[in-house]
C-alpha cells in the first residue's frame, strides 16, 4: 500500500513538472521539421524545467517564511530609519528653508 501511494505521488509530481514545462519553458510551443529538431527542443525544455524546479527548491530552503506581523514590523523599522535618519545635507536644507 505504501508503494502504491509513493507511485501515485511521484506521478502527480511528474504531471506538475510537465504542466510547468508547458507553461513556463515552452515545452509545447515547438514547430520543428525534423525528428532531431523536436528532440533538441524537448531536451532543452526539460533542462529549463529542471533548472526552474531546482531554483524553486533552493529558494524555499534559503528563504524563511515570515508572518504578516513580522513583515509589518520589519517595514516599520525600515521606514522609521529612512525617515528619522537625517544627513547633514538634509538638515542644512531644512535650516535654509526656514
Amino acid at each position: 500500500m505504501g508503494e502504491l501511494a509513493r507511485v501515485i505521488k511521484a506521478g502527480a509530481c511528474i504531471e506538475a513538472s510537465f504542466k510547468r514545462g508547458k507553461s513556463e519553458a515552452g515545452m509545447d510551443e515547438y514547430q520543428v521539421r525534423t525528428w532531431e529538431g523536436g528532440h533538441h527542443h524537448l531536451a532543452l525544455s526539460l533542462l529549463a524545467v529542471w533548472f526552474l524546479i531546482g531554483e524553486t527548491h533552493r529558494g524555499q530552503q534559503l528563504t524563511p517564511t515570515l508572518t504578516l506581523p513580522q513583515v509589518r514590523y520589519g517595514l516599520s523599522v525600515l521606514l522609521m530609519e529612512a525617515l528619522c535618519t537625517f544627513s547633514i545635507a538634509s538638515i542644512c536644507r531644512q535650516v535654509q528653508r526656514q
